[in-house]
């Protein structure tokens, strides 16, 4: 087998199975993987707006919007019109900080399991790895090219 198709396969199993370690984890909070990335961009960039947490997840805007739905309805996030009542800033309400603290604690739990058999060497190389491939189709997508 070639080794990027196998990179590849390692990579998207990987990321699979972890979402829905996740969304089991999540599950008993009316959240799943989608909802929580939401809710982690706002806890770390309020108040902020749904074509910024758009554009960091690398989704479409009505995708945010269908996602925003359920977490207003939890009372998770508040959202209030600007001046340009086009824009929507949102916020953690004061529960929506405690479900994210309580949350992040879970995920925290699972990832340290996860990590307990590696050596910092090989998470360190790991992390650096993925940063780099990331940087590059971040670059690639908005059209910046390096050499190597």
């Amino acid at each position: 087998m070639d080794t990027s198709l196998k990179f590849r396969s390692v990579i998207l199993k990987f990321s699979r199975m972890l979402s829905d370690e996740i969304n089991t984890l999540l599950l008993e909070h009316q959240l799943n993987y989608s909802l929580w990335q939401v809710l982690h961009y706002i806890q770390q960039h309020q108040p902020c707006t749904s074509t910024e947490i758009a554009e960091y997840l690398n989704i479409s805007r009505p995708s945010i919007a269908k996602r925003i739905q359920p977490l207003l309805k939890l009372q998770a996030v508040s959202q209030h019109s600007e001046a340009d009542r086009r824009v929507r800033i949102l916020r953690l309400t004061d529960s929506g900080q405690q479900l994210v603290i309580h949350c992040m604690h879970k995920i925290d739990q699972l990832e340290q399991e996860l990590l307990e058999q590696s050596s910092d060497t090989d998470i360190q190389l790991s992390i650096k790895l993925i940063h780099q491939l990331t940087q590059q189709l971040q670059h690639k997508k908005s059209g910046v090219h390096h050499e190597h």
